[in-house]
């Protein structure tokens, strides 16, 4: 601001100067008019027209441009008003979704508990029941060949060090609900948990092809293995997890026992790599 008052000033300066070194009377005639004024005045007055014929030509581009801009924050304030009030009834539908899914889901989880198929230390089902699920799901996958496969993942807790945990059958427990919570969280929604109570947890799941089947197992591992447990006290412990897997593509004449059999197969293979380690194994008869 201060600039523009100074190039002003200076602009003015000017005009004076010219007006005081131009002082000759000149004669302007127009149509039956004659005038006798000062050449700067002359000078100056016709630059004055000049400013005003461009004002009054560019106004109507002006007022063009104002009036589109105008319309243009009339529209978009509309479509933010519109954004918001979608948003808020987006977040009202996705919240009742999720209210009708957990009235669901418990009352599917109470079903199972009056059924005795749930395990009730992790409330997943029961490992009795992994065998019949898993043969389920295999002829599933022969009568809808789109499923790809089943895979069978075991996933088993093992010992802790001393140091950290003490052998205290309360604190297993709270360690074993901690590792179904972090395997919930994971697992797709086509993935039956099952879980023994002591340790082991097996996951079934279908349509999986062999390269996301081993990514999904990582996924696990990864999930389980690599960020502390956290106990319902706050309190957080570090796991020690190895997770065999099996997928079988070809699943016509294959029982449930003997996929989850290739499992624990290969749970055993990924102990003897080490700890926390993962294998996936394909199934052979």
């Amino acid at each position: 601001m201060p600039l523009l008052i100074i190039l002003a000033l200076a602009i003015a300066l000017l005009a004076v100067l010219f007006a005081l070194q131009n002082k000759a009377i000149v004669t302007i005639s127009f149509f039956i008019w004659t005038f006798n004024q000062p050449l700067a005045v002359v000078i100056l007055s016709t630059l004055g027209i000049g400013v005003l014929v461009g004002l009054l030509v560019s106004v109507p581009a002006i007022l063009r441009r104002n009036w589109r801009i105008s319309r243009q924050v009339t529209q978009i304030n509309s479509l933010e008003s519109q954004i918001q009030t979608h948003q808020t009834e987006v977040s009202a539908i996705a919240a009742a979704h999720q209210q009708e899914l957990d009235r669901t889901r418990q009352s599917h989880q109470a079903l199972l508990s009056a059924l005795s198929i749930v395990e009730p230390q992790t409330g997943l089902l029961s490992h009795t029941t992994a065998a019949q699920a898993a043969s389920y799901l295999l002829q599933q996958s022969v009568q809808k060949p789109e499923l790809q496969s089943v895979c069978a993942y075991v996933i088993e807790q093992n010992e802790l060090q001393e140091t950290t945990v003490p052998q205290d059958q309360i604190l297993r427990q709270g360690i074993l609900r901690a590792i179904a919570t972090r395997l919930q969280a994971c697992a797709t929604p086509t993935s039956w948990l099952h879980s023994d109570g002591s340790g082991r947890l097996i996951c079934l799941t279908p349509g999986l092809n062999p390269k996301s089947a081993l990514d999904y197992g990582e996924k696990m591992r990864a999930a389980l293995s690599d960020t502390p447990l956290t106990l319902e006290n706050g309190a957080t412990l570090p796991s020690n997890i190895s997770i065999g897997g099996a997928i079988a593509e070809s699943a016509e004449h294959l029982e449930g026992s003997q996929l989850i059999d290739q499992a624990v197969q290969a749970l055993q293979n990924a102990k003897q790599r080490g700890q926390n380690r993962f294998r996936l194994e394909q199934v052979t008869r």
